[in-house]
C-alpha cells in the first residue's frame, strides 16, 4: 500500500534539517511511545519505520539520492509517498497519530479494511493488524471530534 508520506515526515523533521536535528529527531520519537491498547507488532512496525527513515536520512549519501527522487517533479501525486506493506501500515498510522492527522489516519484505514475485511462483521480475532487499525482509527475519530467541538464546530 502507497502512503502519502515522506522520510522527513515520518521523523517530524524538515527537508533543511540538519544531520543533528535528525538524529534527535529519531530518539525524541523512539523515546515517545504509544498509546498501551496497540499491540506489540504495531510499536515494532512504527519502530522500525523510524529505523527506516533514520538509516537513509542521516547518511549523506543515501539522502542526498532521497531527496533528489523526492524533489523530482516527474513523479505524478498518486504515485508519491512510500511504500508499505500491510503489516507496516499500523505503524504509519501511529506516526500519524503522534502529528494530529487524524483525517488521513480515516483515510488510510478505511482503504485498508475496505480491502481487507468485510465490514459487516468484526475484526478476526487471529489478526492484530486490524485490530489496531480500527483502534487507530477510533483514536482518530475521537480525537477530531474533540477538536471540532472545542473550536465550536459542532456540525462537522
Amino acid at each position: 500500500m502507497r502512503i502519502p508520506l515522506d522520510l522527513y515526515q515520518i521523523l517530524g523533521v524538515p527537508i533543511q534539517a540538519t544531520p543533528e536535528q535528525i538524529d534527535q529527531a529519531f530518539d525524541d520519537r523512539c523515546q515517545q511511545l504509544p498509546r498501551q491498547e496497540y499491540s506489540k507488532a504495531a510499536v515494532e512496525a512504527r519502530t522500525q519505520l523510524l529505523q527506516d527513515a533514520h538509516a537513509v536520512l542521516s547518511e549523506t549519501k543515501t539522502r542526498t539520492a532521497y531527496d533528489q527522487s523526492l524533489l523530482a517533479d516527474s513523479a505524478p501525486a498518486d504515485t508519491q509517498g512510500i511504500e508499505l506493506q500491510d503489516n507496516q501500515l499500523i505503524g504509519a498510522l501511529l506516526l500519524l497519530q503522534e502529528q494530529s492527522d487524524y483525517e488521513r489516519i480515516s483515510q488510510l484505514g478505511s482503504a485498508y479494511l475496505q480491502q481487507s475485511i468485510d465490514l459487516n462483521r468484526l475484526p478476526n480475532t487471529n489478526n492484530r493488524t486490524e485490530e489496531d487499525i480500527v483502534l487507530a482509527m477510533a483514536l482518530a475519530n475521537l480525537e477530531a471530534g474533540r477538536e471540532c467541538w472545542q473550536q465550536k464546530q459542532f456540525e462537522k
